[in-house]
C-alpha cells in the first residue's frame, strides 16, 4: 500500500516522522490549490483532516476550512480518486438539542468551528450528487484525546501540574470524547468498509468537569471554576476586539449562554457506524485516563514525557 501526505513543511518534524514510516511527502498547502494534483494523482482514497486551526482570520478560515476543501474534492474527481473521507466534528451539532442522528440537519449557530464544517460538509455533499465524482464518507468526530494529543491530553495535564487547570462555570455541560487509537480504527474502517455516507463517531460522554478532573486526579491538584460572570466578561471583549478588527470572536456570549444553559436529555447515537463500519467503541474513560497515565507517566518515560508537557 502506497501512503502520501500533503505537507507544508517537509522538513518540519511531524513531517519528517511520517517520512520514517514510509510515507511519501508532497509538498503544498491547503491555501495553494495548485499544490493538490500532485498530492492527489494515482490515488483511490483521500483522507481530508487539515483546516485552519487559528480561526481567527475570516478570509483565510473560509479559504482553508471550506473553499480549499470543495477544490480538494473536484480535483479528486478529475484525478479519479474513488473514495473522499472528511473528517468533520460533532460540533456540527453545537446549536441543538435532543436525538441527534445523522439524519438530523446540523444549523450554523455562531461558533465558527462548528460553522465553518457545517459549510464544508455542505459544499461536499452537494458536489457528491453529480457524476463521476469519489464515494463521499464524512466522520464526525467529538474530541480526541491520548497521550499524542495536545488539546485534549497534553496542554490541559500541563495546566493541571501547575495548578491551574480551568473549568468554566460549573463544568456540567457533555462532553463526548473519543481514544486516539479508536480514531485510527474509524479511519481505516471507512476505507475499507463497502458503505459510505454521514457517520457520528463517540467512544462515550462525560461532563466537562468529569473529563477534566481525571487529569488533575493524575498529578494530585484541583480543577478551579471560572464563574459565569467572568466567562461573559471575556467573551464581551472577544466579540467587541472582533468587530474592530474584522476577525472572528472564537468566544462569544451565545456559545457561552449555550454551554451554561445545556439542557440534558442530549445525545448522538453512534448505530450506523457500529452497523455499516463494523467500528464500536472499546475504551471506558477510566481505561483511557489508565493508558495515559502509564505511557506519560511511566518510569522510563517521566523525564521526557514532563518535559514534553
Amino acid at each position: 500500500m502506497r501512503l502520501r501526505a500533503l505537507v507544508r513543511k517537509p522538513e518540519a518534524s511531524q513531517a519528517r516522522a511520517l517520512a520514517r514510516l514510509g510515507i511519501e511527502l508532497v509538498a503544498g498547502d491547503l491555501a495553494q490549490p495548485e499544490t493538490f494534483p500532485a498530492a492527489v494523482a494515482g490515488s483511490d482514497v483521500i483522507i481530508h483532516a487539515a483546516t485552519d486551526t487559528t480561526l481567527t482570520d475570516k478570509k483565510v478560515a473560509q479559504t482553508v476550512a471550506v473553499d480549499a476543501t470543495r477544490e480538494l474534492y473536484e480535483q479528486a474527481a478529475r484525478s479519479g480518486v474513488k473514495r473522499f473521507i472528511f473528517i468533520s466534528s460533532l460540533a456540527v451539532y453545537g446549536g441543538m438539542e435532543g436525538v441527534l442522528s445523522e439524519s438530523v440537519q446540523p444549523q450554523p449557530w455562531g461558533e465558527i468551528y462548528g460553522d465553518l464544517k457545517i459549510a464544508a460538509e455542505r459544499s461536499l455533499l452537494e458536489l457528491s450528487q453529480k457524476p463521476g465524482f469519489p464515494e463521499l464518507t464524512i466522520l464526525r468526530f467529538p474530541s480526541v484525546y491520548g497521550p499524542n494529543q495536545s488539546r485534549w491530553t497534553l496542554e490541559p495535564l500541563k495546566q493541571a501540574r501547575q495548578n491551574r487547570l480551568m473549568i468554566p462555570g460549573t463544568g456540567q455541560f457533555p462532553f463526548a470524547y473519543l481514544y486516539e487509537e479508536g480514531m485510527i480504527e474509524v479511519m481505516t474502517a471507512a476505507v475499507t468498509s463497502s458503505h459510505f455516507g454521514i457517520y457520528n463517531i463517540v467512544e462515550g460522554g462525560a461532563t466537562y468537569l468529569e473529563f477534566m478532573r481525571s487529569y488533575a486526579d493524575m498529578v494530585g491538584t484541583k480543577v478551579k471554576f471560572i464563574p459565569a460572570p467572568m466567562l461573559m466578561m471575556v467573551a464581551f471583549f472577544s466579540e467587541l476586539k472582533a468587530a474592530l478588527t474584522g476577525q472572528h470572536a472564537l468566544v462569544n456570549r451565545k456559545v457561552i449562554r449555550r454551554m451554561l444553559d445545556f439542557k440534558p436529555g442530549t445525545s448522538t447515537p453512534m448505530d450506523k457506524a457500529r452497523d455499516e463500519l463494523g467500528w464500536s467503541p472499546r475504551l471506558t474513560l477510566a481505561e483511557g485516563m489508565a493508558r495515559i497515565k502509564e505511557q506519560i507517566f511511566s518510569s522510563a518515560n517521566v523525564q521526557s514525557s514532563h518535559e514534553e508537557i
